[in-house]
């Protein structure tokens, strides 16, 4: 029988109104609702030209992110990072939709994770997302665009 857990719902927006969501799994298994993601929610978007105009665990809390003018401003276009579940070396992605470009390397191709917006990005993915079994995420340590459009 397949294990039962929590998937947070992070919903975005982007300037001409397309739509994304990514799904990502929490360390805590129980019936919280949104409030300890709302520090994660702030951190991404801080990190991504797109709103984050909601985020939904058993409830949903609405956002005001707003979105901003970039390079990647986007649903389309993503940052990830990498990282490991704890104990496990299970690896684990964390998407950044439509990233900032100031997240990135020179080159644009690499995530910097010295950015502090990464940093604090990093601080509270850690503090908060797991495995499907509720075991914590143990480290992101690099990141990529993924890019979804050309660049011009």
């Amino acid at each position: 029988m397949s294990a039962i857990y929590n998937q947070l719902l992070m919903h975005y927006r982007d300037a001409s109104g397309k739509e994304a969501t990514s799904y990502l799994t929490t360390q805590d298994q129980s019936d919280e609702g949104t409030a300890p993601y709302v520090a994660l929610a702030v951190a991404l978007q801080n990190c991504s030209d797109c709103a984050v105009t909601a985020i939904q665990l058993q409830t949903t809390l609405l956002a005001v992110g707003a979105t901003t003018d970039g390079a990647y401003n986007t649903v389309f276009d993503r940052g990830v990072l990498f990282g490991t579940i704890t104990g496990t070396g299970q690896p684990t992605r964390l998407p950044i939709v439509g990233p900032k470009e100031s997240i990135f390397q020179a080159g644009h191709a690499l995530i910097d994770m010295s950015n502090p917006d990464v940093v604090a990005l990093v601080a509270e993915a850690l503090a908060v997302l797991g495995s499907r079994d509720g075991v914590p995420v143990a480290s992101y340590t690099r990141g990529r665009r993924q890019e979804a459009k050309p660049t011009a």
